[in-house]
Formats: C-alpha cells, structure tokens, sequence
C-alpha cells in the first residue's frame, strides 16, 4: 500500500470511519480507531451459478474483508449478506480502459459526465453501509490504455473524481487499483489525493 495524503476529517455516519494513519514505513489501517490489518481475498459475486455462497466461503477460509470490481457485483444483497459474515467491503468501481473497439474516451465530456454521475450515485447509496471500508475506484486502466493523452486525461479524471468522492464520504478512502507498478508514475504526478495504491502482482 502506498499512501499519498490523508482524507478530509471523518464527518458522523453510521457506516465505518476509516483512516490510513502513521508516516513513512509505518503506515497502519483504523476502522472505527481500532487497528485493522486486512485478510482478504476477491469475491466478484455472492453466489455461484450452482448456488455456492462465496462469501460464506470466504469468511470460511479466514478472510475478514472481500473485492468486488464494479458497481453491479457490490449491490445491496452483496453488502448486507457480506456484513451478516461480518465481512468488510473494498467496493470496486470498475471504470473502461481505452482500447480498441470500445467507445470510450476521456477526452469525450459526455462520457466523463457520465461516469462521474454513475460513481457518485453509488457513493452516495451505500456510504453508511456498515460493510464498506473502501472505494476501489479503477483497476490497471492506465496500464491497459496505450495512448498518452488518454492516460493523462484518465488520471485527471480520477483526481477529480476522488476529490468529490472524499466530499461526499470523508470516512472511507479511496483506492485505484494498478498492473505492477505500471501506473503509479501516474498516479504520483496527477492524482495526489489518493490515499491507497493497491498493486495486482500476477
């Protein structure tokens, strides 16, 4: 985990007040000022096509918090059946690469609306689910979009969005999600108000 600058003061709210507190090297996680050193494993969905409860299984296994990638994986059913495990949430937002084939642009104003309408909306929805500890917003796009304009614009997109994101919901911090260490030249020179870089190492 990298740490960039800390969130906005924690405001009252009935879901989890979560804070990457320390310096340098010493970095710790607090939920609710209690030190939490995350066992987690990636749940996309809560059931399986045979009916198997993944995130019983989880829970199972020893893990105390879960990953969705996007918005649709991290419904209600999802939160509340995580939070009867006494599961935590690292609620992914999952956001387009710009590759070929898709119509998907930062640079395009409409898609940008957009996108940041649908982030914030579900900010806004699940914010004091007692299950959330974390917004995932975004995994290895950069590292999938090949045009330099379009990473650059992505990355400002990004800083903006958290920046209303930590407006709206101070308490729960924000993460992006990079292939390696592909995108972290990135996220270190456009997106300073991201708190947590988390590293997919395959």
């Amino acid at each position: 985990l990298l740490r960039a600058q800390p969130c906005e003061a924690a405001s009252p709210q009935k879901g989890n007040v979560v804070k990457v507190i320390g310096s340098k090297g010493k970095w710790e996680l607090t939920v609710n000022g209690e030190v939490f050193r995350i066992k987690g494993v990636g749940v996309g969905r809560a059931v399986g096509k045979n009916g198997a409860d993944y995130l019983k299984m989880a829970k199972d296994m020893g893990a105390h918090t879960v990953r969705t990638w996007g918005v649709n994986q991290g419904n209600r059913h999802y939160l509340d059946t995580a939070q009867k495990y006494g599961l935590k949430v690292d609620a992914g937002i999952w956001l387009n690469a710009v590759v070929e084939g898709y119509k998907v642009s930062y640079l395009d104003e409409r898609y940008l609306a957009k996108t940041r309408k649908e982030i914030l909306k579900y900010v806004r929805k699940y914010k004091d689910h007692p299950a959330i500890i974390f917004w995932n917003i975004g995994n290895e796009v950069i590292f999938f979009t090949k045009s330099e304009e379009e990473r650059v614009a992505f990355s400002k997109f990004l800083e903006s969005v958290i920046q209303e994101v930590h407006t709206i919901d101070p308490n729960h911090p924000v993460i992006y999600t990079s292939a390696g260490t592909n995108d972290v030249s990135y996220l270190k020179k456009y997106v300073p108000s991201l708190d947590i870089v988390g590293i997919n190492t395959y």
